[in-house]
């Protein structure tokens, strides 16, 4: 039977704990697919492939104007001067035909020399192939460029003894058969220079800065992975990774997607079963959804097919001889398909070039992806008018999918030009400078973390009820002393002695209250914190137990919820809150104290409410000075600090350690300066100064009073001070305490030490040596003896 499901409230609103998970998964599923129809938009076999979009221009403005300078200066563009007998290191072929609409050749050509240092441009040798039959047909027949850049022209004549089949070809529209053709017999004509390499580059595209470097390089290290292993080409452009279903090997992506399936849900289950207390709230059928719907739904698999297209394909010469052999000019397959059935029968590996060292340039793919765009419409397409900027040179990886039973992905990088690295380092200190900008402009946020845990600020006192008994919480409103409207949770248990003091027929005496003021760390709601106040009221009450005719002590504790924090309004501020404490102590001093009470103040703070309760203190006694002081008779009994922050510099040095993270050094830009030993030492100068006469009503000799006892001149006593450290203090490092404690010692103020054995940042007192040195701390300043059995009888439990 499903168990009943869990409400978590938002506001009015209530979810369940299935809602909540499908919710989650659909807005994650939503974001991903959102994010792959933006990604995956220009790949063919994509399920989010758009042709009106996928061959908009995204190569970079800057590379074509290079490339048109060049062309501009081709007049003066001199041949490289060659030994005789010195063969290139690779052929470069680009194969060319009249197009609809723009002509790009040029710009191709321009693209693979400009940039070219003079040993590079003897390395390459440039044949351009003009493809139409006749080739005065094509628009750069007419070009200056076209006899000073290639290193050879070639064309078709009519003693071609194929001519008559390339001519039926190309007036049938046989354009896949002529293409095919025409790439091999130009790679043919190559691999007669004795290069290399030989390089097969298409006529619509862009070669980045510095793409021969990155080339060679890129051979050079593939030559050596490949380890005499025959390997067909390394591929200098493709289009993104295919990711989703697609038709190449559907079993393989099946079988991965079922065992995927298998092992999360297998995952699920056997978690529920073992772990049946802790996720008794996670209902079966929320499990079910999850399994059946979104695991299905998120699987997709990335293609090792990498990328498609042939715009650059450089083949080794070893590899031409038998791949011309495999050709097939009576096929229908377009030339990548070709080559890449003959990889896969053969087993030949194939390596790509990671990022591309090619751009795409025209609308229309000679492949036939894409929209043909009349001239007149290119300049209308979306995202013609400002186009994109990518690198202009790039650093590059080599990968390889060695056959179609491997799908082995190896990667090498290399760089360019040294703009690469600028690129990277400059993107870093930006990164770097923005995140400091905003860490400074958003610290209130990151530093009072009011909204964490999720949903705290709509956690109620009775959510908690069960695990505070017996002590019974209350909750209160007052006001900042700028009228903001605050809560306060009032606890308390009966003093021991409450119901003989009734009874007696004695005198009424004067009773003795101590009220425990509570300020919390930075994190979280008041209500969270109330089971740990509980066990210390407690623990107080246990060892507080006195025999008849004792001083009887009655203790509270009220625990301060900060503006912004909990229901409190307003928004959290270093100065806000310093408010929000005076006002709490100056709304216990009005709300406790009575004619019959003798009534004193311990002051503890947690974390970063350790500086709050220093400031307050401070601010409480210094009150004493001004001349309407009178809530400041009231004697301050103790000051807890439980694993305190010395200063926000500190903190930000604890949480960011590595000296070479730019975080820790922005202290100097933080508005919120709470300062633990820096409000010891102003503690310290207070109670040097000479204080004014004790009034007729002041209690002499109290921790925290104006003066000691009837002495004169009179002097001040401050309150002693209990620090208490976590030994395992995930938060605050340990020279924390051992930084304050000295600082106690040099301003020769009254400290007392616990280091709690095996405790985390929130876990002091939640430990018994720890509760227990806090709760006798409490006694020792406040009660008139807690009695050795009681103490023994405490240490028991």
């Amino acid at each position: 039977m499903t168990p009943p499901l869990r409400s978590f409230r938002f506001g009015r609103f209530s979810l369940s704990a299935t809602g909540i998970i499908v919710l989650a998964f659909s807005a994650l599923y939503l974001l991903s697919l959102r994010y792959y129809r933006g990604a995956s938009y220009r790949d063919p076999t994509s399920f989010f492939f758009d042709a009106s979009r996928a061959y908009e221009r995204h190569y970079s403005a800057k590379r074509i104007a290079e490339a048109d300078a060049f062309l501009g200066a081709a007049g003066d563009v001199r041949p490289p001067t060659r030994l005789p007998g010195e063969t290139p290191k690779i052929c470069v072929g680009i194969v060319t035909v009249r197009r609809r609409g723009d002509q790009y050749v040029g710009l191709t050509v321009a693209s693979l020399l400009d940039g070219l240092g003079e040993p590079e441009r003897k390395d390459l040798l440039l044949y351009l192939l003009v493809g139409n039959t006749d080739p005065t047909q094509h628009p750069i027949a007419s070009e200056k460029w076209v006899e000073t850049l290639p290193d050879r022209l070639l064309t078709y004549s009519e003693d071609n003894p194929d001519f008559q089949q390339i001519k039926a070809w190309e007036e049938g529209g046989w354009y896949r058969n002529k293409t095919i053709y025409d790439y091999t017999h130009l790679m043919k004509d190559c691999y007669d220079t004795g290069a290399d390499y030989v390089a097969m580059i298409e006529d619509d595209t862009l070669a980045v800065k510095g793409w021969l470097r990155s080339a060679f390089q890129a051979l050079n290290a593939v030559q050596k992975r490949s380890r005499g292993r025959d390997w067909i080409y390394l591929r200098l452009f493709y289009v993104d990774d295919l990711l989703g279903w697609n038709s190449e090997e559907w079993p393989r992506y099946l079988a991965g997607s079922l065992l995927i399936w298998a092992l999360l849900t297998g995952a699920m289950v056997a978690a529920k079963r073992r772990f049946q207390t802790e996720l008794k709230s996670l209902p079966n059928n929320a499990i079910w959804i999850t399994s059946c719907l979104f695991i299905p739904a998120a699987i997709a698999s990335t293609s090792w097919q990498y990328g498609c297209c042939s715009q650059g394909l450089v083949y080794p010469r070893s590899i031409i001889p038998d791949l011309l052999e495999r050709t097939d000019l009576t096929t229908d397959w377009l030339v990548d398909m070709m080559v890449e059935k003959i990889a896969d029968h053969e087993g030949w590996t194939r390596w790509a070039v990671v990022p591309s060292l090619l751009q795409h340039i025209g609308a229309t793919s000679s492949k036939g992806y894409g929209s043909i765009f009349p001239p007149t419409e290119l300049s209308t397409l979306p995202g013609l008018e400002k186009a994109r900027h990518p690198r202009e040179t790039t650093s590059t990886s080599v990968t390889s999918r060695p056959s179609a039973q491997c799908s082995r992905f190896i990667y090498l990088f290399y760089t360019t030009d040294p703009y690469p690295p600028a690129i990277f380092t400059g993107l870093l200190i930006t990164l770097w400078t923005w995140k400091c900008f905003w860490i400074v402009v958003l610290q209130d946020k990151l530093l009072y973390l009011s909204w964490l845990p999720p949903f705290s600020r709509s956690e109620t006192i009775a959510n908690y009820e069960a695990e505070c008994r017996p002590v019974n919480w209350t909750e209160r409103p007052i006001r900042s002393l700028d009228g903001t409207r605050l809560t306060v949770c009032e606890g308390r248990i009966p003093a021991p002695g409450d119901r003989g003091r009734e009874a007696a027929a004695d005198p009424p005496r004067k009773r003795k209250s101590v009220v425990i003021c509570y300020f919390q760390g930075n994190g979280g709601s008041t209500p969270l914190r109330l089971p740990l106040l509980s066990h210390v009221l407690r623990a107080i009450r246990d060892m507080s137990s006195s025999p008849p005719g004792e001083f009887d002590v009655e203790y509270t504790v009220v625990a301060l919820s900060y503006r912004g924090y909990w229901t409190s309004s307003g928004r959290a501020t270093q100065r806000g809150i310093e408010l929000d404490a005076q006002a709490l102590l100056e709304w216990v001093s009005q709300t406790f104290s009575a004619p019959d009470k003798d009534l004193q103040l311990v002051l503890w703070g947690h974390s970063l409410g350790a500086a709050v309760a220093s400031k307050a203190a401070l601010a409480y006694l210094s009150r004493a000075d001004s001349p309407n002081g009178e809530t400041s008779k009231l004697p301050i009994a103790g000051l807890v600090l439980e694993a305190p922050i010395s200063s926000i510099k500190d903190m930000l040095i604890s949480l960011y350690p590595q000296k070479w993270l730019p975080y820790r050094y922005l202290w100097p830009f933080s508005w919120n300066n709470w300062d633990v030993a820096s409000y010891l030492e102003q503690m310290a100068h207070w109670q040097d100064r000479p204080a004014n006469p004790p009034s007729e009503n002041h209690m002499d000799g109290e921790a925290g009073s104006l003066c000691s006892q009837s002495a004169a001149p009179c002097s001040r006593a401050l309150p002693p001070i209990f620090l208490m450290s976590a030994k395992e203090d995930e938060v605050i490092p340990p020279w924390v305490a051992d930084q304050l404690e000295q600082k106690a010692k040099d301003l020769k103020l009254d400290l007392e030490r616990k280091d709690v054995p095996g405790a985390m940042h929130i876990e002091g007192p939640l430990k018994v040596d720890g509760r227990k040195a806090l709760v006798n701390f409490i006694l020792k300043r406040t009660a008139r003896r807690a009695t050795d059995k009681s103490l023994n009888k405490y240490s028991a439990h």
